[in-house]
């Protein structure tokens, strides 16, 4: 009777009695083998790497801001010289034509530009906030690995 329902299946036939310690059997083999492939000082390596690329991260994080504040802060500093020169040289020459369109050109280009390096600025550090996120999540799998292989 076994032998036929076996036939038929497939697959191993497991008393029912039997089932759930072929199932703790079954995991705690592939366990140990998945325990097996990484050694303590791979774990270690692993550790290390992943510290060193969060210390990047946060290095990138600052740079990011640094670089925000200060080009952000200079593009604003040239936007409001070149108001001040415009009507520098409309109070010292009111008789001359000007090129009042090319510095309102310029001046446009100048806020057009703030406005680019903002938006960029903001996409580079929701890159480098996505990375340290998928980081940590490395992080914490490679600790719940590194306890599940001192539990072995």
């Amino acid at each position: 009777m076994t032998a036929a329902a076996s036939f038929r299946s497939r697959g191993v036939v497991v008393p029912r009695k039997y089932e759930t310690l072929v199932v703790i059997i079954t995991l705690l083999s592939l366990l140990c083998s998945a325990s097996s492939w990484i050694g303590k000082d791979e774990l270690q390596n692993i550790k290390e790497n992943i510290q060193k690329l969060q210390e990047d991260a946060a290095m990138r994080r600052l740079d990011n801001k640094v670089d925000q504040a200060l080009i952000l802060v200079l593009l604003e500093d040239v936007t409001y010289a070149m108001h001040i020169l415009t009507k520098i040289v409309l109070e010292m020459s009111p008789n001359r034509p000007l090129p009042i369109q090319q510095l309102k050109d310029m001046k446009a280009f100048l806020v057009e530009s703030q406005d680019f390096m903002n938006k960029k600025f903001q996409n580079e550090a929701k890159k480098i906030k996505e990375y340290e996120v998928t980081l940590t999540n490395l992080e914490t799998f490679v600790t719940n690995l590194g306890q599940e292989h001192a539990e072995l």
